[in-house]
């Protein structure tokens, strides 16, 4: 039980598309195994790949960032789209909040990053866990950055 965080990257595949009068290379896409035919789908089907960009648990301050900045104060347990441009801002946020706490300055990382209140989602102190989850979400952020995809962000506790 807890807060359970996750920040996934959806790439138009396109596959279905890519046949003998749209393409060269046809359905490019290969999955070894029996994995399509056990769900019931083809190959040339699938026109969209996710990947898990991001995986947090009990995050508290991070999952109230993307609550107040991305779900418009919903806590609802939804997937919410996230452009690039909010991802840069929480990266430069988490970057302000680890130098504060470098310097000691717990205050001015809760201003910059506070903490949500719920059921099992954790400390609300600055301690360990607040002080790498901050470094976990740098490291995130600026790997998801670099690439290309569509983001979106869920929680579920």
């Amino acid at each position: 039980m807890g807060l359970d965080m996750h920040l996934c990257s959806y790439h138009y595949y396109g596959g279905k598309w890519r046949d003998k009068h749209h393409s060269q290379e046809g359905h490019t896409l290969e999955i070894s195994g029996d994995f399509p035919n056990k769900q019931g789908f083809e190959l040339k089907d699938i026109d969209t790949i996710i990947t898990n960009a991001g995986y947090w648990r009990k995050a508290n301050q991070i999952h109230n960032w993307f609550v107040e900045n991305v779900q418009e104060g919903k806590d609802d347990c939804r997937d919410y789209y996230v452009c690039k441009d909010k991802l840069q801002t929480l990266l430069d946020l988490c970057i302000l909040t680890e130098i504060a706490l470098e310097k000691g300055n717990n205050e001015e990382a809760l201003k910059l990053l506070p903490p949500r209140k719920g059921c099992f989602f954790g400390s609300y102190e600055i301690d360990e866990w607040y002080e790498e989850d901050i470094k976990k979400t740098i490291q995130i952020l600026e790997k998801a950055i670099e690439q290309n995809g569509d983001y979106y962000y869920s929680s579920s506790w």
